[in-house]
């Protein structure tokens, strides 16, 4: 399952993507002003690199994944103007995302076994929120 430059835009979510399709690609879209998430992926293994979501209630939630081996890989994304920008859940992983502009929180774990690395938070309410563990490191959030 691959989406790849596409825009989506008006909706409850732009993009809804279930457990059961697993390693799921989304690639290089703009997900903006649906009244709920931009791009929402309950993925194991899938790969969310280089989206730009804006205007959502939340920009990009990723969650799933059971082990290492399915960890979901966000990276090189851009949430910005949104309430929560990137949320993550399961086993995610997420790297170099920009996060910025967010009313609420920039860059959100809801997963212990979330891993947060080298991601740039800047100019939300929050910068990262945390509910269930995970590892933060190499991160940056300022005004």
């Amino acid at each position: 399952l691959t989406f790849t430059n596409n825009a989506f835009y008006g909706n409850a979510y732009g993009l809804y993507i279930d457990s059961g399709n697993a390693n799921a690609t989304v690639r290089f879209n703009e997900a903006y002003n649906n009244s709920n998430t931009g791009l929402w992926l309950r993925s194991s293994g899938a790969l969310v690199s280089d989206n730009e979501a804006y205007g959502n209630a939340t920009g990009i939630f990723v969650g799933d994944g059971s082990s290492e081996a399915t960890r979901p890989l966000v990276e090189n994304n851009i949430t910005r103007d949104n309430t929560t920008g990137l949320w993550l859940g399961g086993w995610a992983l997420a790297r170099a995302n920009e996060s910025f502009g967010n009313s609420g929180t920039g860059i959100y774990s809801d997963g212990g076994v979330t891993i947060i690395r080298d991601n740039v938070s800047r100019n939300n309410a929050t910068g990262f929120g945390n509910n269930a563990g995970g590892l933060f490191e190499g991160n940056q959030a300022y005004a």
